[in-house]
């Protein structure tokens, strides 16, 4: 690796500030929306969910990062749906094993789904499922890498998962701020 080219596998020093959630993501499923129809794709029901309780969901981050490494997650969602399809993003508040309060967002496509010995290396740099990519089709296998990235400096957590009626999930989980 030369001394231009980023270390993935390092944290990001990260300007922290309180970041109240359902905008952010409200702001991107608005701006993948706008890009699939000027793509000529179909359009697609983005919907953020949440409920009133869940209105200030807040955490200590970057919303800029955050909203970078939704957008390339939900950027390969639209890409890997059929143009009849969805991609809902979800938005929620769940307490995790160790009690500690999370939030979770969810980004689920309806499109082919990834083998199961596959799921954990979405997140390599550079990796990309064959079948489903080549260099016509766009991307490098960049994306879910530094989405992975800034997820995992805001002290979170992502996951890939198939969907059970076909399709594929990207679950972040970050610590919520009370």
């Amino acid at each position: 690796q030369n001394s231009s080219s980023p270390n993935l596998s390092q944290p990001l020093e990260i300007a922290t500030e309180g970041a109240n959630l359902p905008p952010v993501v409200a702001s991107v499923a608005r701006k993948s929306l706008e890009t699939a129809n000027s793509d000529r794709l179909a359009a697609r029901a983005m919907s953020p969910t949440s409920s009133r309780a869940e209105s200030s969901m807040r955490m200590h981050g970057s919303r800029l990062l955050l909203r970078s490494a939704l957008e390339n997650i939900v950027r390969n969602a639209i890409r890997f749906s059929p143009p009849e399809g969805t991609v809902a993003i979800e938005l929620r508040c769940v307490a995790r094993l160790s009690n500690t309060p999370q939030i979770a967002i969810r980004v689920l496509d309806c499109g082919p789904g990834v083998p199961e010995t596959e799921l954990t290396r979405l997140f390599q740099p550079f990796y990309r499922v064959e079948s489903a990519r080549d260099r016509q089709s766009g991307g490098v296998g960049l994306g879910l890498a530094i989405a992975e990235r800034a997820v995992l400096s805001h002290g979170g957590t992502i996951r890939a998962f198939n969907r059970e009626n076909g399709g594929l999930g990207i679950e972040i989980s970050l610590p919520q701020h009370l």
